[in-house]
């Protein structure tokens, strides 16, 4: 990797570091740095088989300017290589790393125990999402994060007119990056 390119071309000789991956979403930051400075970041089994994970030369994920920082999603039990390095200099610098567990996984879809219901008769329609992780939340009319009519792997619906819901997965103190829909619809 020294002297080559992952993210941002190296310019100036660098610092290594490694780190092993724990699954989370791992941020590589020099938001301290009054310099140029660059970061990129490759993995492998060792020094001598890297692959190239990316880079960042200015206003990365967590710092402004001419800082920079980047950020990837780990993999358990995979080495991570972190070089620091500048665009035109190389001063003293102090690399810190950060590390966040990733948005639990999407719900794969809702089921419904009734396809439609008329309108007036009062029927309760129960939708299960498929795919739950952690707590599901559930919304209607949007995909959101606040405003939840429900919670629960399952609930009981009697929408007066046709109406779509959203089941969104929240794990780990993070929602899920999308949710799943359903319309119900109600006929005359």
């Amino acid at each position: 990797g020294e002297g080559g390119s992952c993210g941002t071309p190296q310019a100036q000789p660098g610092v290594w570091y490694v780190v092993p991956g724990n699954g989370q979403i791992m941020t590589a930051s020099l938001c301290g740095t009054v310099w140029d400075s660059k970061i990129s970041v490759f993995s492998g089994p060792n020094c001598s088989t890297l692959t190239c994970v990316g880079g960042n030369d200015d206003a990365g994920p967590a710092c402004a300017t001419t800082s920079a920082s980047y950020s990837w999603t780990s993999v358990v039990g995979q080495n991570y290589y972190i070089l620091v390095h500048g665009f035109s200099t190389n001063q003293a610098f102090s690399l810190a790393l950060t590390c966040t567990a990733p948005p639990p996984a999407d719900p794969t879809g809702i089921n419904s125990s009734n396809a439609s219901i008329c309108s007036g008769a009062g029927t309760n329609v129960t939708l299960t999402a498929a795919g739950a992780v952690g707590t599901v939340y559930w919304f209607a009319g949007s995909c959101a994060t606040t405003g939840q009519i429900a919670t629960g792997n399952s609930i009981s619906v009697s929408p007066s007119s046709t109406t779509t819901y959203f089941a969104r997965n929240f794990n780990g103190s993070a929602f899920s990056t999308n949710c799943a829909s359903y319309t119900l619809n109600v006929v005359a």
